[in-house]
């Protein structure tokens, strides 16, 4: 890696590790910025992007778009089984491949804060260029599953709730 490219990964890991650090109703446990687990974590959402790329995960769960946050907490907590006594991997997969792990403190809060991560991202950024989705991935370290919420183009209605074990 030259100095410029090396400067600018240095940068993108500071813009990861500033949002994490924005997120208050999450406790950080450990950035993975390199090594065996990092690499551990990548394959597992290797796999599921891939097979979901395939269609071979439907999702779960469903919930209109017209839902105010109240409920989307409650649909996203309920149907996910998320709790503040386990540990997950939370995964940025925008303008910098990010992985950590983390607790949740606030379950409602922090629903919202992953969910509009990207917009938090641009605005530490300061532009655009890590996109406008709405939508979160987790790493269940507990249940061994992956916890996926977007709103994805194919029905711009509904957010959709994917779970996969691996």
């Amino acid at each position: 890696m030259d100095r410029k490219e090396l400067i600018e990964h240095k940068r993108k890991q500071l813009y990861f590790k500033n949002l994490m650090n924005s997120m208050n109703a999450i406790t950080i446990i450990e950035i993975y910025e390199i090594g065996d687990e990092r690499d551990y974590y990548k394959n597992i959402i290797s796999l599921y992007y891939e097979l979901w790329r395939q269609s071979n995960i439907e999702p779960y769960s469903k919930l209109t778009c017209t839902t105010d946050d109240n409920q989307f907490c409650k649909w996203i907590i309920d149907k996910a089984e998320l709790t503040s006594k386990k540990e997950y991997i939370f995964i940025n997969g925008g303008y910098y491949e990010g992985y950590a792990k983390i607790t949740i403190s606030n379950l409602s809060e922090a629903v919202l804060q992953l969910l509009y991560h990207d917009l938090k991202l641009n605005d530490l950024h300061g532009s655009c260029k890590c996109g406008f989705g709405e939508g979160f991935c987790l790493i269940d370290l507990v249940d061994k599953k992956v916890i996926d919420v977007a709103l994805v183009s194919d029905d711009e209605y509904n957010y959709q709730l994917w779970q996969w074990y691996y």
